[in-house]
């Protein structure tokens, strides 16, 4: 980030927003991708802000594909998943293809906290790849990694140093909960019931798998199995989030129902089959 002063973030995971050398009808300078930081400049008008990028190209931006993050942090945070969401060729490369096989062997090894077993043929022989490597069962079924994924996430933004890197989503999950209820100052995130605070990229949804969870239960042990994915691009009705061992075993965007509030409606009121088991949301406290 060096010097720079981010008062945007360009948030529209559906194709960046176009920098544009006037308002409204101005000609398209260039695309910006999504997780692009930018500060506002003098010449702001209506729906369209005035803005310089890193490098110093200053143009005009429809509001629409902005959001002002809450902390650079934040802006770190969004820029990390964007980096791991394109480098997963947006939700396209497979957990057990290359390059991407590389990729998720680098996240369990980042984490240090075990490795997947190794693949074997029908009589036990651990297989190789074309270079005489071991070869990592990374689909092997009691080693999902989008707990490791969302840790790599955060180790990439920085800053985050009081969270707690786990293969299990329910560390941190649990970890937010009892953060909240001591008033933790240095807690990178609180955990809320999802009426209790409206959505804002940088958080995190949480979800429970196998065994309904809610925030009490969440509060009492960190033993459940769950997920969670960083909210990156807020629409009116719904918002994108980002995730590890998503959609068919990559770095994928999800949707999620909010209303009209901008809160997380959860089962109650979603739209989507990810709104199902949504039970807690994660509020990103780091400055």
């Amino acid at each position: 980030m060096g010097e720079m002063m981010v008062d945007y973030i360009v948030s529209n995971t559906d194709g960046g927003a176009n920098l544009r050398d006037a308002p409204d009808s101005g000609a398209i300078k260039r695309n910006l991708p999504f997780g692009t930081a930018l500060t506002s400049i003098p010449g702001s008008t209506g729906k369209w802000k005035s803005v310089e990028t890193a490098n110093g190209e200053k143009g005009y931006v429809s509001d629409k594909n902005l959001k002002v993050p809450a902390s650079d942090a934040i802006v770190r945070l969004i820029q990390s998943a964007a980096h791991y969401w394109e480098a997963f060729a947006f939700g396209r490369g497979k957990e057990d293809t290359s390059p991407y096989y590389d990729l998720v062997v680098e996240i369990w090894k980042e984490l240090g906290q075990g490795m997947p077993p190794f693949k074997r043929d029908e009589k036990g022989k651990v297989l190789k790849d074309k270079n005489g490597n071991d070869v990592y069962n990374t689909s092997h079924p009691d080693w999902p990694w989008s707990a490791a994924g969302m840790s790599a996430f955060i180790r990439r933004a920085k800053g985050y140093k009081n969270f707690q890197f786990s293969r299990l989503h329910a560390t941190y999950i649990h970890n937010s909960v009892v953060a909240r209820k001591a008033k933790d100052p240095d807690a990178p995130f609180w955990g809320y019931q999802l009426n209790e605070q409206a959505v804002r990229v940088g958080d995190l949804v949480c979800q429970w798998r196998g065994t309904q969870q809610d925030y009490k239960s969440a509060g009492q042990s960190a033993g459940f199995t769950s997920h969670t994915d960083v909210i990156c691009d807020i629409k009116s009705g719904y918002l994108y989030a980002i995730g590890a061992n998503v959609e068919s075993d990559t770095v994928g965007r999800k949707k999620y129902t909010i209303n009209s509030t901008g809160h997380l409606t959860g089962p109650s009121g979603g739209s989507f089959k990810s709104d199902n088991t949504v039970f807690m949301l994660m509020r990103n406290m780091v400055a």
